[in-house]
């Protein structure tokens, strides 16, 4: 597993209660909504793990404001970490976690597909 926080220690501090329960855990502290985040954390997994195998976007918060007295910034801040990392994590996973096109799947009962 890849933990990640936007502080370091914390992160730390989870991949050891993993480690301590028997477990694998590797750290990539940062900021989701940086552009070069997703890149870095899907290359941690894919150099510690040669692969991906499950993803959990669960980046999260909310900024106690009233929608009237939010500014367009917090906003912003908002829609970088909760729809924009995960859609470049996302993206940044993808080559290294989808099935190669040669295998086919049927979809809704019809023919074969690839996917």
């Amino acid at each position: 597993m890849v933990v990640s926080d936007l502080d370091e220690k914390p992160a730390q501090e989870t991949a050891q209660e993993i480690k301590s329960a028997g477990g694998e855990a590797v750290v990539y502290a940062g900021d989701v909504a940086r552009p070069d985040f997703a890149e870095g954390i899907v290359a941690k997994a894919a150099q510690t793990w040669g692969g991906l195998h499950i993803l959990v976007n669960n980046a999260g918060f909310t900024w106690d404001a009233v929608v009237h007295k939010m500014t367009d910034e917090q906003w912003e801040t908002m829609l970088a970490v909760h729809l924009t990392a995960p859609f470049r994590i996302i993206r940044a996973a993808a080559p290294i976690s989808v099935r190669p096109p040669s295998r086919k799947r049927r979809r809704g009962g019809g023919k074969p597909q690839d996917y």
